[in-house]
């Protein structure tokens, strides 16, 4: 269970969790029956033991992406099966305790990764040094907002109108000759759900179309929640 829960809050798919929480389970003698059903918001795990059924049914709260621990959680399930339980739970917890990386870290690869987005769609220098500096506050920004008690679709808009707005006020401001299409374009990839809209095709691929179902149509209200956020940007500054 508590291999599950780190895998989701760190955006694995749905099946590759639900695999490894039974693998788990059966590398422990005296468990049998391991029956994992999870969702986007939840996890209910059962498995036999002693001629008991046990049963468990935590909410997840959040969920962020954090490739490390998946991959930390997936090299534990293949060394289970020589490990005892309080072992298990310490290294669990290790990983569980890891901080990521510092938000300036975060802050400055925003800001690079809108510069590879902007040299793609084949924006001049000084469009570069803007975009690598709109990623940068977006980034901040985005980040401030997702720790807050803000609703995620809300903090979503709120970055969408500020790749927007920020190009904008950057060409009317200080580059007059910026491309703010190319700016904005480079600030927007930031925003776009790519692992939501993976996992969602991968899990409906495996047959597990409610999980799918569920990662499409987040992804789906996340891109509408960026079109709206621009669309309000352009309406203020039209």
């Amino acid at each position: 269970m508590r291999a599950g829960l780190i895998l989701l809050e760190s955006g694995t798919e749905i099946y590759r969790v639900e695999d490894t929480m039974n693998r788990i389970c059966l590398s422990f003698p005296g468990a049998a029956q391991p029956e994992a059903f999870v969702t986007r918001t939840g996890v209910m795990f059962s498995f036999k033991a002693d001629e008991r059924i046990i049963t468990r049914v935590v909410r997840v709260q959040h969920y962020d992406t954090d490739l490390s621990k998946v991959d930390e959680i997936n090299s534990l399930s293949r060394h289970a099966s020589g490990m005892t339980l309080s072992q298990m739970e310490r290294a669990l917890d290790k990983i569980d305790a890891q901080k990521g990386y510092p938000w300036w870290v975060i802050a400055l690869a925003g800001g690079f990764c809108s510069v590879g987005f902007g040299m793609m769609d084949g924006a001049s220098l000084q469009g570069l040094v803007a975009a690598f500096g709109i990623g940068l506050i977006i980034w901040l920004v985005d980040g401030l907002l997702q720790k807050t008690f803000i609703n995620g679709l809300l903090a979503t808009l709120i970055s969408g109108f500020l790749c927007t707005w920020l190009p904008m006020m950057v060409q009317e401001y200080l580059i007059p000759e910026l491309d703010v299409g190319s700016a904005v374009v480079a600030a927007i990839a930031l925003l776009v759900p790519g692992l939501a809209i993976t996992n969602g095709i991968r899990d409906t691929i495996s047959g597990d179309y409610l999980s799918g179902l569920a990662g499409t149509t987040e992804a789906f209200l996340v891109a509408i929640a960026i079109a709206l956020g621009c669309l309000t940007a352009m309406m203020v500054g039209a």
